[in-house]
């Protein structure tokens, strides 16, 4: 019972080394994903300097999706070793099968990165994928990234996650630089 969403969290340092964790909400369609990496997000725009000197090696724990309280984010276990590749569904899917899902699921991506001055700072990217429950002929459950406003569109939460929430979303993401996921045509080239 329930429109069981998934939040897929890859944390990567600058060696390339990535944790994993998967997040699992029973009632978790509509805005629920989108507001809860805006608060991600928004938590990581705070962390300076003296947060990350502080942090040291674990730097990127900063960045977790919020559980409990109204959230009801639950953040499941998975084996220390599971990996995820973006580029493979099937992989993803894995991770989804931890528990049970049937609106879809969102993929974060937060990468270290060094800028133009050395210092560490971080890159986005994320996804949407459509759950078995709302498949349709032209998208497939589990099997393409959907932009913010396509997951908006079609999932069973529409009525919450409207085209002007989705394009306020997707504003956020453009000032952040938050890049999406894009799917590769049989040519190979990127499409969004």
């Amino acid at each position: 019972m329930g429109q069981r969403t998934q939040i897929i969290l890859i944390r990567e340092d600058k060696q390339g080394y990535k944790k994993v964790n998967v997040y699992h909400h029973q009632w978790g369609y509509g805005r629920v994903m989108y507001m809860a990496f805006m608060e991600m997000l928004a938590h990581g725009y705070t962390v300076d300097s003296a947060e990350y000197i502080s942090y040291k090696d674990k730097y990127l724990d900063a960045f977790v999706i919020p559980t409990g309280g109204r959230n009801r984010f639950k953040d499941d276990t998975i084996p220390e070793d599971q990996s995820v590749d973006i580029n493979d569904f099937e992989s993803i899917k894995t991770l989804i099968n931890y528990h049970d899902n049937n609106n879809g699921c969102m993929v974060i991506h937060v990468k270290e990165v060094e800028d133009k001055y050395g210092l560490t700072d971080i890159e986005y990217q994320i996804g949407f994928l459509l759950g078995y429950e709302d498949e349709c002929d032209e998208h497939k459950a589990f099997s393409e990234w959907l932009t913010p406003q396509q997951y908006g569109e079609l999932n069973g939460g529409s009525e919450y996650s409207t085209p002007e929430f989705a394009d306020i979303f997707d504003k956020l993401c453009k000032y952040f630089e938050v890049k999406y996921f894009t799917n590769k045509t049989d040519n190979n080239e990127q499409v969004e």
